[in-house]
């Protein structure tokens, strides 16, 4: 048990490192060229899709059920929300600053939790809840205090954040039933992960 926490702490560490230093090198990227929003999203989109599937053929899992139907269906609300986190995030950046967006990404949990109620039947203890309030109240705080406050920027990194949320939240459903009936192997997370992606690189097109 020790083990397994350990793992998965160490997991989200370095999950969230590489997502602050992915988010100042494309913040950086976009400083110095002039991309848009939507052709930075397919280009980030492309790589993620790429090492997928680079990833599939070294555990020889095979490729994604691309002409599955039901697994395009199934993946189509994700990709969709995934779509719309990625350019909003993008379009973010153009307003305000890193450190703002990221700031204000803390609230995350918040919709996350609310969703997976919903969704899921999964209920936080008190605890959480207030700890949730003073996360969103720290967010609110943080964004109209900025003194590079933009309210497009502040807007489109708040509906990203619901849009990471519910694609999260929704993907976690469908771990939950595979074809068989029963929950997703890593291989299979990886494979759901790549077929989002090439739907939301089909929607950009």
């Amino acid at each position: 048990m020790a083990k397994h926490t350990w793992v998965v702490t160490a997991s989200l560490c370095g999950w969230y490192i590489t997502q602050i230093i992915s988010t100042i090198l494309i913040k950086s990227s976009m400083m110095k060229m002039v991309v848009s929003p939507l052709n930075m999203t397919i280009a980030n989109l492309s790589v993620a899709a790429t090492l997928d599937m680079v990833l599939l053929g070294f555990m020889g899992a095979g490729a994604p059920e691309i002409t599955n139907k039901k697994r395009i269906l199934d993946v189509t609300l994700p990709a969709f929300a995934l779509l719309s986190a990625k350019f909003l995030t993008f379009l973010a950046y153009e307003y305000i600053t890193v450190s703002v967006a990221h700031t204000i990404k803390c609230c995350e949990p918040v919709f996350t939790a609310i969703l997976s109620w919903y969704w899921l039947n999964i209920k936080v203890s008190q605890g959480v809840c207030v700890s949730m309030v003073l996360i969103l109240g720290g967010s609110i705080l943080a964004s109209v205090s900025d003194i590079k406050y933009h309210l497009i920027g502040i807007v489109a990194v708040f509906i990203s954040v619901l849009s990471q949320s519910i694609s999260r939240v929704y993907n976690k459903t469908l771990m939950s039933k595979s074809s068989e009936g029963s929950t997703l192997d890593f291989a299979g997370v990886i494979k759901l992960k790549c077929m989002t992606a090439i739907v939301t690189l089909l929607a950009c097109v």
